[in-house]
């Protein structure tokens, strides 16, 4: 099976061990940009290896507006590599995914459309910009043979929002977590008497819900004995004004970002991960990656229930509480803080989940039976 990728979000290396998991199973080209941002973190450059020589075929992007950008290339290597399954990793209202179903009906008409969603909800335009929206997304639906959504709650957006059928869409986590990396640490001797770390990793903006941690985190302080420090690793639209609080706060530490490799030793210092995302009008949680790289490390968590978070905390693999409601995060942090055995036991939950449903290797399986039973139909 010859299988072409469409995704920026391999310029981040460590996304890259997902295709290599996927070319134990099939040929495998990556078509990405040779520059851009992931995870809002920072710019990444391509940087070519024999791994990258062999599997990514970087172009040079043209960039519109808004974060749309096309690829400078007359082919994207579809006429030479001849896919069976196309697999695009952008919303199908893209520029990106336009200038794919464009390719592909010049140089490799046969090959099965897969579009990969992680979005949850639909944001609404007013006047033009609206119908045009949607207009272009039904275009592109009647061309696609199948959609992975990353979540329950998007394969619900798609199916009702644009009448995709229910057999069409296969739920599937958009990145696996590489589980011999984000590894639990040993425990340490001081464990019981040294300052619980809590911790969160991502974007420092509004909707991550930061603001409300910290409030839930300073009413904690209040009433515990224990010490405590709130870590915070990432960059965003607060970060100067977090740095400024921090400033002033004995207890808050905010940290650059890292190469999400580093994000593991960062996880694994933690005492107790939080996603305290919240949910906007057009914007609920739809990666949680962190999340699951927390769950790998065996770090007992907390989330909101926004948007992906209580599907994978659902099941008691984590504690989840109301987004925007610091009186019940602190609460939930203050229970795991007073409970060391109900820390380990989520902990352990936590790393098992990630080793069954979250692995590399699950994920890249996953894929192949998708894709074969699209090829199949």
């Amino acid at each position: 099976m010859n299988i072409a990728a469409f995704s920026h979000s391999y310029l981040e290396p460590e996304n890259r061990k997902n295709i290599l998991a996927l070319t134990a199973y099939a040929s495998v080209r990556v078509i990405l940009p040779s520059r851009g941002p992931v995870l809002i973190f920072r710019n990444y450059e391509f940087e070519r290896s024999h791994f990258g020589r062999k599997f990514f075929m970087p172009f040079r992007p043209l960039y519109l507006f808004n974060g749309q950008y096309l690829l400078w290339t007359s082919t994207m290597g579809l006429r030479r590599f001849q896919p069976d399954v196309i697999n695009v990793e952008y919303n199908p209202w893209s520029a990106m995914f336009f200038q794919v179903i464009l390719y592909r009906a010049l140089f490799c008409r046969r090959a099965k459309l897969i579009c990969t969603v992680k979005k949850n909800t639909y944001r609404r335009y007013p006047s033009w910009r609206g119908w045009l929206k949607k207009w272009l997304s039904r275009f592109s639906f009647k061309r696609i043979d199948h959609i992975i959504a990353a979540s329950a709650m998007a394969a619900r957006l798609y199916e009702h929002k644009f009448s995709v059928p229910e057999h069409r869409i296969t739920k599937l986590h958009h990145l696996g977590v590489d589980t011999s990396l984000f590894v639990p640490k040993p425990v340490r001797q001081d464990e019981a008497t040294r300052p619980i770390t809590i911790g969160y990793c991502g974007r420092f903006d509004v909707d991550k819900g930061i603001t409300d941690l910290i409030t839930a985190v300073y009413r904690v302080q209040s009433r515990v004995t224990r010490s405590l420090v709130l870590r915070l690793l990432g960059d965003g639209s607060l970060t100067l004004e977090l740095k400024q609080q921090a400033a002033n706060t004995d207890w808050l530490e905010i940290l650059p970002p890292v190469a999400n490799a580093e994000v593991a030793g960062f996880l694994q210092d933690l005492d107790i991960f939080v996603l305290p995302s919240r949910i906007l009008e057009d914007h609920q949680e739809h990666d949680a990656h962190a999340l699951l790289e927390a769950l790998a490390v065996g770090v007992p968590t907390i989330g909101t229930r926004s948007g992906i978070i209580s599907e994978i905390l659902g099941d008691g693999t984590g504690l989840l509480v109301r987004p925007k409601e610091p009186d019940e995060l602190a609460a939930a942090i203050e229970e795991l803080m007073n409970d060391h055995r109900a820390r380990k036991m989520l902990g352990m939950r936590g790393r098992k989940k990630a080793e069954n449903e979250f692995a590399l290797d699950v994920i890249a399986q996953q894929k192949i039976k998708t894709f074969q039973r699209v090829l199949d139909e």
